[in-house]
């Protein structure tokens, strides 16, 4: 997932979750502006207003989870106190009281200059569910010396990433500016595996493991020979902890590229993901239908098919007053009309598929089929081809069988249905106890993309 900062007020924008701390006294903190990083114009200033042999800014965070890693920094400075800075972190129970103190790096402190603290891994405790961060400044402190800290950040992380908060670039509060969590909207591409065997054909594996933290939900868009559509089961897909899509329409031998629209709980676009692109390299020829991948089969496409290919730009030719010729007035053009699809099956075996493309006398599909082509094939890479009557050709000894597929290109599906070639009942059926499935994997991600069980549960 995306960086989080989890802190609520990170860069001081009023004085809540802050205080200060001091050996002798408990300075209360002031507001300055200035800071160490764009998005952060206030800094909390601490100043002794007696001796003490330290003074610090503390911040302190609700929501911790007992036994999750955290990760918290920010910047501090003094004024003429060189020295030595120090983090710390209290955590805390429900009622407020102390469960345990982590001590933290220490660092060098010059006069002026700001220096960003980070406290890395560190694992919050038994009973806890908050914790104060302190700041805080090491040595001799004469009345009038202050230290000041701001561009605090808390994450559920190993280490601290780079600060962010909700008026950084790219960046988003969760809630009320200033008053809720913050996360990073600019997330990397998905991750492509090209699958491919005699069953189904090639089809791209895209899983998207790096998405802003409060994505809900994602769209998942292929572009290709400069049309974008969406990837069929992709749409308002479950994204909490990532998300996998199967795209079996990807076209062949040419640049293709993937992204998705991240949603979050209310539909809120929270931006795209990076792209990530991938190249199929086959000379086959694949028709499926696409409601249905498991209906699949390796074609020929016979040279009869792109004879003749035609198609409309549907107009009237309008003649103005003294005009001696007309004026064509036309709209889009359509996609390939009323021309003839021939099909060749590799095996005679293969037409009882091709007809359950169509339905079956208990099963109803709509009379669409994806037709991919490799680059040489004059038509259209990822053709969705209606046809209402197709006509079964089957001749000579061997019985070659052909299929006419008399139609035109129409739209596809609604890009939201689609019977998937991975079921839950082919993971149980893989596993014998719960248990063991659980064991199998690290995540619900690794999972759900374990297509190597695609069909498991009808053989089992």
């Amino acid at each position: 997932m995306s960086v989080a900062n989890l802190a609520t007020n990170p860069r001081a924008a009023t004085l809540t979750n802050f205080s200060g701390e001091g050996s002798a006294e408990a300075p209360a903190p002031t507001l300055a502006t200035g800071g160490p990083v764009p998005s952060v114009t206030n800094q909390v200033v601490v100043r002794a207003t007696k001796a003490n042999t330290y003074i610090g800014v503390q911040y302190s965070h609700a929501g911790i989870t007992a036994g999750q890693v955290y990760s918290f920094s920010g910047y501090m400075a003094t004024d003429s106190l060189a020295g030595t800075f120090a983090t710390y972190v209290i955590w805390t129970n429900a009622s407020g009281g102390t469960v345990s103190v982590s001590s933290g790096p220490t660092a060098a402190s010059a006069a002026g200059s700001w220096v960003r603290m980070t406290f890395d891994g560190v694992t919050a405790p038994a009973g806890a569910t908050g914790a104060t961060v302190v700041f805080r400044k090491l040595g001799s402190v004469a009345a009038g010396n202050l230290v000041v800290a701001t561009a605090v950040m808390v994450a559920r992380a190993a280490t601290s990433p780079a600060y962010g908060d909700g008026a950084t670039a790219g960046w988003a509060w969760t809630g009320t500016p200033d008053a809720s969590s913050s996360v990073n909207l600019v997330v990397g591409p998905p991750t492509l595996t090209v699958l491919d065997d005699d069953a189904l054909g090639p089809r791209v594996s895209v899983v998207f493991t790096d998405l802003a933290a409060i994505t809900q939900y994602v769209t998942v868009r292929r572009t290709a020979g400069g049309r974008t559509m969406p990837v069929r089961g992709g749409v308002q897909l479950y994204a909490v902890g990532g998300a996998a899509v199967l795209d079996q329409e990807v076209p062949f031998g040419i640049d293709v590229s993937y992204q998705a629209e991240q949603f979050d709980a209310n539909g809120v676009s929270l931006g795209m993901t990076d792209t990530a692109s991938v190249t199929v390299d086959t000379m086959d020829a694949w028709v499926h239908q696409p409601l249905n991948p498991n209906l699949s089969l390796q074609v020929r496409v016979r040279l009869k098919s792109t004879e003749t290919l035609g198609w409309e730009s549907p107009g009237d030719v309008v003649y103005t007053q003294g005009a001696s010729v007309g004026r064509l007035i036309n709209g889009q053009r359509s996609g390939i009309k009323d021309s003839s699809l021939l099909l060749r099956l590799i095996r005679p075996s293969d037409a009882a598929v091709l007809d359950a493309m169509f339905g079956t006398y208990d099963s109803t599909y709509p009379a669409v089929l994806c037709v991919r082509t490799p680059p040489n094939v004059p038509l259209p890479p990822v053709l969705f081809w209606g046809c209402t009557t197709p006509k079964r050709l089957t001749s000579g000894a061997n019985k070659l069988v052909q299929y006419q597929l008399d139609g035109s290109e129409v739209a596809p599906p609604a890009p939201g249905l689609v019977i998937p070639t991975l079921s839950r009942n082919d993971i149980d059926a893989a596993y014998p106890t719960r248990a063991a499935r659980s064991a199998a994997y690290t995540s619900r991600l690794a999972r759900d993309t374990d297509y190597s069980l695609g069909g498991t549960a009808s053989t089992s």
